[in-house]
């Protein structure tokens, strides 16, 4: 079954220091289909933004008769190939409560989770089309997307599938991939070793947290660089205490990142929270949040029954530096999700 993967599954499990470009993305793929991808990759860079018709039946420039970039189904496996070239998100569809609107981040960005295919009665996930999302994500292949805002008018782009979430049948995409765009999708390997993590931040251009530097040392496993000094300097801004619980047991305490980790530049004091191992994950999973204008927690409504409820609306402990507190901007995103999770 396609939803047995065990966790989460990111890009970054399966793409040690890639930069993902479109122009990586099209040499990579079989030559048999890199022509027509790479006309309809520039076709979505070209009209991204735009608002029109999803292009089902019609022809692109640079494309073979037989190829469509669309379908009626919302996942698009072309014939003849792996990897999936469109994505469509239609108002009143049995998606609804799944696909959700555009997140905005900070550097002009946005994520997108998209539902993964299943039959027509919402029941068992459908695999074939969820593989060729899947195989876009693994290899650094893009998709096109088409965003409903009217009937049968679509607002067109590209995006990067960035996760898949097995446990809520759920992809995340990064867009828009454009021409202008494309370095915040690129991970920069230093000429001169790792990067050294970086504990002060000025300015604001939070584009920095969103760039992909990071370093793996397998397949599978991402080495955190600064990860040990990230931790020490929450550690010590929040004086060795959960900002949640208050336990101050520091083999359980962790340093969990606002917006996920995007190598060195992530591993700043405004863009983490110091949380008990348990909170950590809960923050992560989205199933705790914590409201930008207030520092008050929020628990989901899937935490009914459970112990952690005591956590709502209580005060995030916060350190006694105001200048390392947790950025409002960067909860804001985090908060964002958390609110249109719930709504779903």
């Amino acid at each position: 079954m396609f939803s047995s993967l065990e966790g989460k599954a990111t890009v970054d499990d399966f793409l040690p220091w890639t930069d993902l470009t479109v122009e990586r993305a099209t040499s990579v793929l079989p030559e048999a289909i890199r022509d027509n991808y790479g006309a309809t990759y520039q076709w979505f860079m070209d009209h991204s933004g735009t608002v029109g018709s999803r292009m089902w039946g019609e022809r692109i420039p640079g494309v073979d008769e037989a190829f469509s970039i669309s379908a009626m189904r919302g996942i698009h496996v072309p014939a003849g190939s792996c990897y999936a070239v469109s994505v469509t998100v239609k108002r009143g569809s049995i998606y609804s409560g799944s696909d959700q609107p555009l997140v905005y981040l900070p550097d002009g960005t946005w994520l997108l989770e998209y539902a993964a295919h299943r039959n027509n009665t919402g029941g068992i996930t459908t695999s074939r089309w969820n593989k060729g999302l899947l195989r876009c994500m693994e290899d650094g292949i893009p998709v096109g997307v088409f965003l409903e805002r009217r009937q049968s008018r679509y607002e067109r782009f590209l995006a990067f599938v960035e996760e898949y979430h097995p446990g809520r049948e759920v992809f995340t995409l990064h867009g828009p991939v454009t021409e202008t765009s494309m370095f915040r999708f690129s991970s920069n390997k230093p000429a001169d070793g790792p990067i050294m993590a970086t504990l002060e931040y000025n300015g604001d251009d939070f584009a920095a947290f969103e760039e992909d530097r990071r370093r793996y040392v397998s397949a599978r496993r991402v080495e955190r660089e600064g990860q040990a000094q990230f931790r020490k300097a929450l550690m010590e801004a929040y004086d060795g205490r959960c900002a949640c619980t208050g336990c101050n047991v520091k083999e359980t305490l962790q340093a969990a990142h606002i917006i996920n980790y995007r190598g060195n530049q992530s591993n700043v004091v405004i863009n983490g929270i110091l949380l008990r191992a348990d909170m950590h994950l809960l923050y992560d999973s989205s199933l705790i949040s914590v409201d930008p204008d207030t520092y008050r927690i929020c628990t989901s409504i899937r935490l009914r029954g459970t112990g952690y409820v005591r956590f709502e609306s209580e005060e995030l402990i916060l350190p006694r530096d105001k200048s390392l507190y947790p950025s409002e901007k960067c909860l804001a995103v985090h908060y964002d999700k958390f609110l249109r999770l719930e709504a779903a």
